[in-house]
């Protein structure tokens, strides 16, 4: 095979391999919406009277408007604009959902413990 031929084979397979490369490439950065957003967290834990601020985010913004929050069990957390309400003992999941996709996070919330301290000064020690 002449050296002329080889530099065309060469140079057509480089080409096509430029080629797939960059179709790839532009496929990775397609219309994926659950890689352009997230939550602040994928998971709280929290005791009950505590409060946290769940935020939707993209691409360095903060999603005010559109989102509409959720959650699967109101006895334990309540959600009203992000801001979420431990309420009671159990586990629960706030869900944000926007543009027709919905983006979770798991609540575990615990009764808070009390202790001497908290119950007051009615007790008395035993020797």
């Amino acid at each position: 095979m002449s050296s002329a031929k080889m530099k065309k084979i060469i140079l057509l397979f480089g080409s096509i391999c430029l080629l797939c490369s960059v179709l790839s490439l532009s496929a990775c950065g397609s219309s994926n919406q659950d890689n352009l957003y997230k939550l602040n967290f994928s998971e709280l834990n929290m005791k009950v009277g505590e409060s946290e601020r769940l935020e939707l985010s993209g691409n360095g913004v903060i999603i005010l408007e559109g989102v509409e929050w959720s959650s699967s069990v109101e006895s334990v957390a309540t959600v009203e604009n992000g801001r979420v309400q431990a309420v009671g003992a159990g586990e629960a999941a706030i869900t944000a959902s926007y543009n027709g996709a919905a983006y979770t996070c798991s609540v575990t919330v615990e009764e808070v413990q009390m202790t001497s301290k908290h119950r007051g000064n009615n007790q008395t020690a035993s020797s």
